[in-house]
């Protein structure tokens, strides 16, 4: 399975200015937000979007005067009333087993759009600038191995409870579970103190380098090492709500609906892996990127191009463009103007073994492929 980490993105229209769009797994801002497609152009998978109009028409003057979001932030003029407004999006299942809704649940297994639930301790400009998100602010101490990053207070989850460091202490001591066996744990492994200790089963998640600090708004983390560019790292930190875990006893909860709690703008309307995801507007979300689009739908396809679909109308916007595609995307005037750049994450491609599927559940094919990798080219 190919993943594709790289910064680039065709988006049809901008029309709505700032707001929290999903780019290569991340909520990132400051961004644009590609225009919504009207009902009448779906993909013709035999899926469908939320309710709305399939003509789109200006607003009247009255409507321009008292349309805003779910978010409270006011339409602008030309914007077509908000019942006739989402996000189109289609993901490829292909390969894929989406059984979570969090990153720190899992990152690969994630379904289309998880972010979108999520809120993490900062965010990334398309330059790879460190912005506050949850954590208004953060120092490190003089031993160059103590963080301390300071929440916003205020912050609610869906459910209307506050988001408070001890969610973060306990999703990070969740993930480096080994009963868990997170996906990403390499990614942590050497840099939280005790973070792939833990995760090989060698000390207990209690002395994983994350703590409560001298209130509920204080997140302390200690490193194994001088690691001077923690904070970008946490634009993977979305937390689990941390008495939902609890109770449930993984982050697997955040796939119901009727159990899901978000942090981030948007709240899990309908997880139907087979067919399609569906966000709506977060009423309690009181973080600081209120978008102006209420609802987001990811219809699910089986193969296909997205580039054809976004050409043919049937997509807002591509997460990512192949070589090929690029450089038809480059040679049109009119596709030029809609690329735009973002920070993605990685910025690069890499290959991995599903090895839950045959041939890669068998180590001798893996090594094959290994092997056979012209590591140098």
């Amino acid at each position: 399975m190919e993943k594709d980490m790289h910064g680039s993105r065709l988006s049809r229209r901008s029309f709505m200015g700032r707001t929290a769009v999903v780019v290569g797994g991340l909520v990132v801002a400051p961004t644009v937000l590609e225009a919504c497609s009207p009902a009448s152009s779906l993909p013709s998978s035999g899926t469908s979007a939320p309710s709305a109009p399939s003509v789109t028409s200006a607003p009247s003057a009255s409507q321009v005067a008292t349309e805003v979001s779910d978010f409270g932030i006011s339409l602008p003029a030309d914007a077509a009333p908000k019942a006739q407004q989402f996000i189109q999006g289609v993901a490829n299942s292909t390969g894929l087993g989406w059984r979570a809704m969090n990153a720190l649940e899992s990152v690969y297994a994630s379904g289309p759009g998880f972010a979108n639930v999520e809120e993490h301790l900062v965010r990334v400009d398309k330059n790879w600038q460190v912005l506050p998100s949850q954590a208004s602010k953060w120092e490190v101490a003089q031993d160059g191995l103590t963080w301390t990053f300071s929440l916003l207070p205020g912050l609610l989850w869906s459910n209307g409870e506050e988001v408070t460091a001890a969610d973060y202490v306990a999703t990070f001591r969740y993930a480096a579970d080994p009963k868990h066996a997170w996906d990403f744990v390499w990614y942590y492994d050497g840099i939280i103190k005790n973070f792939g200790e833990a995760a090989r089963g060698t000390v207990p998640t209690s002395e994983v380098g994350v703590a409560v600090g001298a209130d509920k708004y204080q997140l302390v983390f200690v490193t194994a090492r001088p690691v001077p560019y923690l904070p970008a790292m946490f634009i993977w930190s979305a937390p689990l709500h941390a008495k939902s875990l609890a109770q449930y006893g993984s982050g697997v909860y955040n796939t119901n609906p009727a159990t899901a709690v978000s942090c981030g703008p948007y709240m899990l309307k309908e997880f139907s892996p087979e067919k399609r995801i569906v966000y709506t507007a977060n009423p309690k979300y009181r973080g600081t990127l209120k978008p102006m689009i209420d609802s987001q739908v990811w219809n699910i396809v089986t193969g296909g191009s997205d580039f054809a679909r976004y050409q043919a109308g049937e997509i807002d916007a591509i997460g990512a463009i192949g070589t090929g595609d690029m450089k038809v995307v480059l040679a049109d005037a009119e596709l030029k103007k809609q690329l735009r750049m973002t920070a993605g994450d990685f910025r690069c491609f890499y290959v991995y073994f599903d090895t839950t599927k045959e041939p890669f559940t068998d180590k001798r094919v893996r090594l094959a492929f290994a092997k056979a990798i012209d590591r140098d080219g």
